[in-house]
């Protein structure tokens, strides 16, 4: 978090306006994200909410069922991340 808000802090950077994205959207302790490269955040979730989620039924290959909900989480993601972008073209 420190080194984005170093990033978000110096206009001068090139990529400083997308450093501030994430600063502004951040949540304590930890925030997993999956954005766009233009800095869009289509799915996020916080950790502590992320470690809250009711462990998932279905077996996808992972016997860690946290795991199974990180992956979910960035299928999720993924899944939102292609309905915006179908949404601006």
């Amino acid at each position: 978090m420190a080194d984005l808000k170093v990033h978000a802090a110096d206009s001068s950077m090139q990529y400083s306006s997308l450093a501030q994205l994430f600063v502004d959207v951040y949540e304590f302790p930890v925030l997993m994200v999956v954005a766009l490269s233009d800095g869009t955040i289509v799915h996020k979730i916080n950790a502590n909410d992320f470690l809250d989620m009711e462990m998932t039924s279905v077996n996808i290959g992972f016997s860690d069922p946290p795991a199974q909900n990180y992956y979910k989480f960035l299928t999720d993601g993924i899944e939102k991340a292609d309905a915006v972008l179908k949404e601006h073209h």
